[in-house]
């Protein structure tokens, strides 16, 4: 993942967790901004039952 979409990162490599876009915040770094981030809305092609995962990043 680019560091723009992710809290803390340095670079372009970072990684991050999965999470359910329809749950309540449970991202690791919650507490330094991190939200549940829907991969459709960063631009992926997403497959059909998949909307609703995401990751832990930046919105």
């Amino acid at each position: 993942m680019p560091e723009q979409w992710l809290t803390p990162c340095a670079g372009d490599g970072c990684c991050t967790s999965y999470c359910d876009v329809r749950a309540p915040n449970a991202c690791a770094l919650a507490s330094q901004g991190a939200e549940c981030v829907a991969f459709i809305a960063k631009g992926f092609d997403v497959p059909e039952g998949m909307e609703h995962v995401g990751f832990c990043g930046v919105p």
